[in-house]
């Protein structure tokens, strides 16, 4: 027992120096070289070093005392950062997945679904002309780019019609209308449960998913911390903006991958979770076998009232489509 605490104590704490303790560092000398330099002389690293000589040839600076308190008001202001961003981080998430029912985020959704099917538009109309080029008078090879171009065009705007503010809602959206479409299962309130049958492999993809839309989600928040230091030293400004994007295109492609793995966990273990239930299944499953489950769990333990006890809307025409399919729909 005193082996397993010490090597869990080790992995604590390797986790809080690695996440918290040296980026939080990392942040508090750029805020104190920020403070120093200012916006007139960004790049003056000699006053920066001024300053530094000036500090450490004070009375008293290289005495034991000084240093330990030095050393310990560094660690806790970098602590302090990394729970910031952390908390930061938490809150970019729950941003992310907002359903986007009031304003002002459903005029978000509907600027995105107007590009969307402006884009799906020209998509079909590039098809068109590519199918008979000679009837347009148009060069086929230069008609087939079009059409890619247009491809691509839409797909950068999503695989399938917006539903929600961001991309990352969407993912969890689709997610949860696809499995709700075929097995007549509400995710939300049958999740907790299904947990428990998931084998440790799949549990533990699941985990490795979660940290990693979390981390991105932090390293999101490192970028906003960052872009912040701009008020005081301009040059940190496309830093944050470099360290903003790149978390948020972590964040966007780790939250497909755990929308999918959830998804995976539902296709392959709802009947196991009928089962435990004592819900008569047929195989495939039935939505009515879903929709049972839902209705037990749900009279159980009442959904809170932050989550939805209606049934979502039902999977936009595009929630499965591919790129060769301008209207967004499966045939």
């Amino acid at each position: 027992m005193n082996g397993f605490l010490a090597e869990l104590g080790k992995k604590l704490a390797d986790q809080w120096l690695d996440r918290l303790v040296l980026p939080g560092a990392l942040w508090v000398s750029t805020l104190i070289a920020a403070t120093r330099l200012g916006q007139e002389r960004p790049f003056d690293l000699g006053r920066l070093r001024a300053w530094l000589d000036a500090e450490a040839g004070q009375r008293g600076s290289h005495s034991l005392a000084t240093v330990l308190l030095a050393a310990a008001w560094l660690l806790a202001a970098a602590a302090a950062a990394g729970f910031c961003a952390a908390a930061l981080g938490g809150i970019l998430q729950r941003m992310w997945a907002l359903p986007g029912r009031g304003r002002p985020l459903i005029w978000v959704v509907r600027a995105r679904q107007r590009r969307w099917d402006e884009a799906t538009r020209t998509l079909k109309k590039a098809m068109a002309v590519a199918a008979n080029p000679a009837v347009h008078d148009e060069d086929p090879a230069r008609a087939n780019r079009r059409v890619y171009a247009a491809e691509r065009r839409r797909k950068a705007l999503g695989v399938s019609r917006p539903e929600r503010p961001t991309r990352i809602a969407d993912c969890f959206y689709s997610a949860a209308a696809r499995v709700r479409a075929l097995y007549g299962l509400d995710l939300d309130i049958a999740w907790p449960r299904l947990w428990t049958l998931l084998p440790e492999a799949l549990r533990t993809d699941l985990a490795t998913a979660q940290d990693a839309y979390t981390a991105a989600s932090r390293l999101t928040a490192w970028g906003l911390l960052y872009a912040l230091l701009a008020i005081a030293w301009w040059p940190a400004a496309p830093l944050g903006i470099i360290v903003l994007v790149a978390g948020w295109l972590r964040a966007r492609a780790t939250a497909r991958v755990l929308a999918d793995l959830m998804a995976t966990a539902a296709d392959l273990y709802t009947s196991d979770l009928a089962a435990k239930l004592g819900i008569p299944t047929s195989m495939p499953l039935t939505p009515a076998a879903g929709r049972t489950i839902t209705n037990i769990l749900r009279n159980a333990h009442p959904p809170s009232a932050a989550s939805d006890p209606a049934n979502p809307p039902a999977p936009s025409p595009g929630a499965q489509s591919t790129p060769s399919d301008p209207d967004g729909s499966n045939a």
